[in-house]
């Protein structure tokens, strides 16, 4: 009992804050059963959420059915037979989660919600066939540990990540840095998001200002660059990165969005697993 009661609540943290409508497709009574539950849960709390029933099918394991409920807009998939919920099912082979797996390529953005114009930074070449837009944060752990895989991307795929500004209130200094990063490739055309992303910062803002152009030797520059860094010109920019963050539901970062695929956190392997795929859809 301990076991079960420990994945209904799991569950139900997962679905905090669900999004949901009646389901207009012939489901099966386990899933409606699913829904109302999860429904009832909610009701109980007084909670303005509603859960959405897209789908559900047989699954291989017997007596479970797949199903897929709609969170805010994002698919997600579980496993029940009425009594238990599983919310992951390991290959023993890869480790992946599969269920995870399959949320992951049912949750497409269009890209065209995205803007890939001069303000943009890139890694790789710009007509490359994959492309990644990137949600950072230049103090998030995870994306500095995300960091060196990203720079290495264009080695081994035919891609290119397209860098956005997403600083995070709760990192003292992210917004500062990711000033000075744009103020420093409009004042001299160098991008030192590398270097942001390898070092550690302290001091006000003009100690990490001035640390930041000595240590990439950009003297000639720091007039310039100390002017632009609260300006109207950084500010639109990053304010325009930020809005196209949150239109797509961004919590987080890092996010990336893998030719629409999003991936939350430090996932190499997922963004492997869906690099490999769109690889080899691209060449068929």
């Amino acid at each position: 009992m301990g076991k079960i009661k420990t994945i209904a609540i799991f569950a139900i943290i997962i679905l905090f804050s669900i999004s949901v409508n009646s389901s207009s497709y012939a489901s099966s009574k386990i899933a409606t059963g699913f829904v109302n539950k999860l429904q009832s849960l909610f009701d109980k709390r007084g909670l303005p959420v509603k859960v959405k029933l897209i789908n559900d099918k047989p699954y291989k394991l017997e007596g479970f059915r797949e199903v897929v409920i709609d969170i805010k807009g994002r698919k997600s998939v579980y496993l029940t037979n009425g009594k238990l919920i599983i919310p992951a099912v390991i290959d023993q082979n890869t480790g992946v989660n599969l269920l995870k797996q399959e949320a992951l390529l049912l949750n497409k953005v269009d890209m065209k919600r995205f803007s890939f114009g001069q303000y943009n930074r890139v890694i790789g070449k710009k007509d490359a066939k994959i492309k990644i837009v990137l949600f950072s944060d230049f103090q998030c752990p995870y994306c500095r540990r995300l960091w060196p895989y990203l720079v290495n991307l264009p080695k081994t795929y035919n891609v290119a990540v397209y860098e956005k500004n997403y600083p995070l209130p709760f990192h003292k200094d992210a917004m500062l840095l990711a000033k000075i990063a744009e103020a420093v490739r409009i004042a001299s055309g160098k991008k030192i998001n590398d270097y942001l992303s390898r070092n550690d910062f302290s001091g006000g803002d003009k100690a990490i200002t001035k640390k930041v152009i000595k240590d990439n030797k950009l003297g000639k520059y720091a007039e310039k660059i100390n002017k632009l860094i609260d300006s109207k010109q950084v500010k639109e920019i990053i304010s325009k990165d930020m809005a196209e963050g949150h239109s797509v539901d961004i919590t987080g970062t890092p996010t990336l969005f893998i030719d629409g695929y999003r991936v939350t956190g430090a996932d190499v392997r997922s963004i492997e697993m869906i690099l490999k795929r769109e690889t080899k859809n691209k060449k068929s």
